[in-house]
């Protein structure tokens, strides 16, 4: 596995949940980067960091994180979008995107993000 292989983006504007996850995350082994809570820093990330994986709140400071999930798909990087609302608010094109619907349990992040990223736990 590279360097690359083992970071992983993460982007959540709920402070203690960034917390959370990032922690959950390095506990596994992952190199993370974040959590980053706003939508220009997260696009300077994406456009400049090397990483394996986005794990990407949908919904960053009240506004959708579109711009965000369109440069990650852009650069061919797997996303996990996380969510307070249902997955049908997605808009239809990113409804195919993993989705983890808030509030999820260490182990179901865990389960979820190695799925995505093809690794076992």
């Amino acid at each position: 596995m590279t360097e690359i292989d083992s970071r992983i983006l993460v982007v959540e504007d709920h402070a203690a949940l960034g917390r959370f996850i990032a922690a959950v995350l390095t506990g596994a082994g992952w190199q993370v980067i974040g959590p980053i809570d706003n939508h220009a820093p997260a696009l300077d990330a994406v456009r400049r960091r090397h990483f394996a994986l986005a794990v990407l709140d949908w919904m960053l400071r009240g506004e959708e994180a579109i711009a965000v999930v369109d440069a990650l798909l852009a650069r061919g990087i797997g996303c996990l979008l996380i969510s307070g609302y249902a997955h049908s608010i997605l808009p239809e094109r990113f409804r195919g995107l993993p989705f983890l619907q808030k509030p999820f349990s260490r182990e179901r992040l865990l389960e979820t993000v190695s799925a995505v990223a093809g690794r076992s736990l």
